[in-house]
């Protein structure tokens, strides 16, 4: 599937310490698909990393609205 694909993009990046290349590909896969838990939490992590805090926090909390456990 293309948006796993976008989303292992960011990983991977992610993985690499490329926190700021990785965050447009979380956003990506979210865009495609807003109930992602696993996006959702890359994605604050990745901002978190960034220094962008208040993002962070939104997005970590989608994911744990999506999926709680």
């Amino acid at each position: 599937d293309h948006i796993d694909s976008v989303a292992s993009i960011g990983e991977i990046y992610f993985e690499k310490g490329l926190v700021a290349e990785s965050i447009p590909y979380f956003r990506r896969a979210i865009e495609s698909n807003p109930l992602d838990a696993v996006s959702n939490n890359n994605l604050g992590n990745a901002l978190y990393y960034a220094g962008d805090f208040a993002n962070s926090l939104k997005y970590l909390n989608a994911s744990v609205k999506i999926k709680p456990d």
